[in-house]
């Protein structure tokens, strides 16, 4: 790998940013398929620290949805 590196213009460091911030969208994308009640709190609280507003937005219109239901007595008990 040093051997490709070493005859190449590139930096290895110009390429963490790309590589981050696709990591960072996988992640998004799969937190927003598997919110629950067990996740919900803790997928908004890093959403806010990573300023994903899609997540912070889909995880405020599940608990809405969810809060106006009926069981939203058990459901507010159960959220961790």
């Amino acid at each position: 790998m040093d051997i490709f590196w070493s005859s190449t213009n590139f930096n290895k460091k110009s390429f963490q940013p790309v590589l981050q911030e696709g990591l960072c969208q996988q992640c998004t994308e799969a937190m927003m398929e598997t919110i629950n009640k067990t996740t919900v709190c803790t997928y908004y609280a890093a959403a806010t620290q990573y300023c994903e507003d899609q997540l912070q937005t889909k995880c405020v219109e599940w608990l809405e949805r969810r809060v106006t239901s009926e069981t939203s007595v058990t459901l507010l008990k159960d959220i961790r």
